[in-house]
């Protein structure tokens, strides 16, 4: 009977973990700059943590734990206005940005949509045109 001497067992490497998706950092820099234009332009009080200025269902302002946690609902919102997740958009991605910013901020509460648009669009370096998929997907 032969005795094995000090062999190791083999390990198998554990899987690597793979990100869910893979966003361009063009794309993730796109989506930032518009994030960061509309919380510039909304200037919303900093006691709510909402750089959005997000509101409920029901219509009143959100307020959010942390900033960190508001400025990320507004990623969430703006990816599923452009991606067709949110039903306040039904053209998703093919909404232009002032189309979008006539929903997001109607002039029926007393905003300027295509002031707002501009902003925005100056901010980021696109056109008022420009459909808001763009801002998500690299086209």
């Amino acid at each position: 009977m032969v005795k094995a001497k000090n062999i190791e067992p083999i390990v198998p490497e554990p899987p690597q973990p793979q990100p869910e998706s893979v966003i361009e950092p063009q794309t993730t820099a796109k989506l930032m700059l518009w994030a960061r234009a509309i919380e510039v332009y909304e200037g919303a009080s900093k006691s709510w943590n909402n750089p959005g200025a997000l509101r409920s269902k029901s219509g009143p302002f959100l307020k959010f734990k942390t900033y960190e946690e508001g400025f990320e609902a507004l990623l969430d919102y703006l990816k599923r206005a452009a991606t067709g997740q949110h039903k306040a958009y039904p053209k998703g991605g093919e909404h232009t940005l002032l189309e979008f910013q006539k929903i997001y901020s109607p002039s029926n509460d007393h905003n300027d949509p295509l002031k707002y648009a501009q902003f925005v669009a100056k901010r980021v370096g696109i056109d008022i045109t420009t459909k808001i998929k763009t801002l998500v997907y690299l086209i």
